[in-house]
């Protein structure tokens, strides 16, 4: 999904980029990213834990519970972002998201809400003649994305941050929908670890 959502967003070289969400898909389109040529690549999310990993991966973390990301990322450009990618689908994120692009930029929304719902406001997005795509899913990026994985050019291990055997899979789910102990990818194992 990352891979397909980075060739919506048509990155260029010297784009400057804003993610919602620093989960497991936000991680993978910092890292894309970057390998297309972004200058700058701003990463929201109110989780500390997911924003260190970001920075990890070279990112410039802002913490989304106690500071306006939006201001955050004008105050850091100036313009506003040439593309913001939403990738967090809380209520407020689409909204967001358009609001930190620049006149003229580009806005994808990869996260899925729950409610089946798009918000954001029609003179936000009118205005500044923005150019809007949705993500649905793969589309045909498997072979792609094996060979940036096996080439170490995007790295998941540091993603994978707990591992559970299936008869724990109750638990693991659990872990993952409460955002406990700083889950961000939880592994499931067919066999006992």
């Amino acid at each position: 999904m990352a891979l397909h959502t980075l060739d919506l967003a048509r990155i260029r070289v010297g784009d400057r980029v804003a993610i919602l969400g620093a989960g497991c898909i936000g991680l993978c389109i910092l890292q894309l990213a970057q390998l297309a040529g972004a200058d700058s690549v701003f990463v929201t999310d109110p989780l500390p834990w997911r924003l260190a990993l970001a920075e990890q991966y070279g990112g410039v973390a802002i913490p989304s519970h106690d500071t306006d990301p939006v201001e955050a990322v004008w105050q850091a450009t100036g313009h506003g972002v040439d593309v913001a990618i939403e990738a967090a689908w809380a209520d407020h994120s689409a909204q967001q998201a358009a609001e930190m692009v620049r006149l003229g930029g580009r806005l994808v929304i990869a996260g899925i809400s729950e409610a089946d719902e798009l918000y954001f406001k029609h003179s936000t997005v009118r205005r500044k003649g923005l150019t809007i795509r949705l993500v649905r899913r793969m589309k045909h990026v498997y072979p792609r994305a094996i060979r940036l994985v096996q080439s170490d050019r995007v790295t998941l291990g540091g993603m994978v941050s707990h591992r559970f055997a299936l008869s724990q899979a109750p638990q693991a789910f659990a872990l993952n929908m409460s955002y406990g102990d700083q889950v961000v990818k939880i592994i499931i194992n067919q066999t006992t670890l």
